[in-house]
């Protein structure tokens, strides 16, 4: 497997990274399918594996996949996998609990604490906002940022991350936030992160970038050439083109 230098991180990961949403089964938000179905613990574990194996060791979750399953199937690998082989990377952000917004301060620190105990380990390589939403008129926006900024000065997280499906948010709040690496959403049908100038911009500073779903899903492997069905809880219900 082919390495190459996460931006200024100046930390060498590898070229392919695993995502790992998959892993959390099916879920739901309300009247949202937000997870996949037909995930088998035993196959996401043979994935890791076989990913390790390959040289595929930057593995990136979050703690809303299947509510801390998918983190916790990675957790459960140490005792066959060495933990500091691996550039870990986590997010937060779409699990409010009970407070009025995902990135209340106290709420962040439960979810960082939960993570930590569910991957089992001191600490993560990467930990992402999960998304732009700070609330109406941003307001939680500052809290959000000297947050993650305190996990990182406590050693929580190596480096801090920004995502969001759409660049042109993460291109408005990236020099606010100024992160080590940012994760936009791009692919072959979709290359907005070039059209918001939002790669201009990381090339001129150096920012690290992981994009996610570059395969739209599994869309792009050629894998579904008719439309397909999928059961409750996959959030691919809601992307039209495996219906078209």
């Amino acid at each position: 497997m082919r390495n190459i230098i996460l931006g200024k991180t100046n930390v060498e990961v590898s070229a392919i990274s695993l995502g790992t949403w998959a892993f959390g089964g099916p879920q739901s938000s309300g009247d949202w399918n937000t997870g996949w179905a037909d995930q088998k613990d035993t196959d996401s574990q043979e994935t890791l594996i076989k990913c390790y194996e390959a040289g595929i060791r930057h593995w990136d979750t979050a703690d809303v996949y299947g509510s801390g399953r998918s983190e916790i199937i990675i957790g459960s690998m140490w005792n066959t996998l060495n933990r500091s082989d691996i550039f870990l990377a986590t997010k937060t952000g779409y699990d409010s609990g009970s407070y009025n917004h995902f990135y209340h301060p106290k709420h962040m620190r439960s979810q960082i604490e939960k993570s930590l105990k569910h991957l089992q380990t001191d600490y993560v390589d990467l930990y992402y906002l999960h998304h732009c939403d700070f609330g109406e008129n941003d307001e939680y926006f500052n809290d959000a940022v000297e947050t993650v900024r305190k996990f990182q000065q406590e050693g929580k997280t190596r480096f801090i991350g920004l995502s969001d499906w759409n660049p042109s948010k993460i291109l408005k709040f990236i020099r606010d936030v100024e992160p080590d690496v940012i994760q936009p959403y791009r692919n072959l049908l979709n290359d907005t992160y070039t059209s918001s100038g939002l790669k201009n911009w990381v090339e001129i500073n150096d920012i690290g970038v992981c994009f996610f779903s570059p395969i739209m899903h599994g869309l792009l492997t050629g894998k579904y050439l008719k439309p397909t069905q999928f059961k409750a809880g996959d959030m691919r219900l809601g992307i039209k083109e495996f219906q078209d």
